[in-house]
């Protein structure tokens, strides 16, 4: 018989230090610290190899987890500043790849530690979300649209923007993120 592991926040079980950080995982219904996270954990992800126990490993920086030694510069939504201004703003686009509605914050987390700073994840991120996520000076009015015949199911093939699958996704992130007068709109 094979055992499995229950899931920890840090990758390999490495303990927490950001211990009454607050966060809300959807997954979890509630907004807790990462140490009451780290106590019903086991209850709620029971193997440490599924797919849920991956993407909550993928932003346990969040909670003070060591990054994993890499053999590259990982990638910092914020080019400016560390600081989020938005930290709970939700990026729903992001869903699929998530497999829950991730914030500004979780993003922030999974960049840094899974993503090298030249990747195209990461400078779509930079690129789109920085305003968004409140990287910079000012919030920026959104509402850019792909246009009123779109077909949202249709599948996407942008590399830099390999996290969003469909039409609707892009179009979901633009009219979040991206304000309409940009030039970033005019190129969409």
């Amino acid at each position: 018989t094979t055992s499995t592991t229950a899931c920890t926040i840090c990758e390999g079980g490495a303990p927490i230090t950001m211990l009454e950080k607050k966060l809300f995982l959807p997954i979890i219904g509630i907004e807790q610290t990462c140490s009451q996270l780290e106590s019903v954990l086991p209850f709620v992800i029971q193997d440490s190899n599924s797919s849920d126990c991956h993407a909550l490993q993928s932003i346990g920086s969040i909670c003070g987890c060591p990054l994993q030694q890499q053999d590259y510069n990982t990638c910092e939504l914020c080019t400016s500043s560390n600081a989020l201004k938005y930290p709970r703003n939700e990026l729903p686009f992001l869903q699929d790849s998530f497999g829950f509605v991730p914030t500004c914050e979780m993003l922030k987390a999974y960049l840094i530690s899974q993503e090298p700073q030249n990747s195209s994840l990461c400078l779509a991120s930079q690129q789109l979300l920085q305003d968004y996520c409140g990287c910079g000076d000012q919030r920026v009015n959104q509402g850019c649209t792909l246009g009123k015949s779109i077909v949202s199911e249709m599948s996407l093939n942008i590399t830099e923007l390999s996290f969003l699958k469909t039409c609707g996704q892009l179009e979901e992130a633009l009219a979040l993120v991206v304000p309409e007068e940009s030039e970033t709109c005019s190129f969409f």
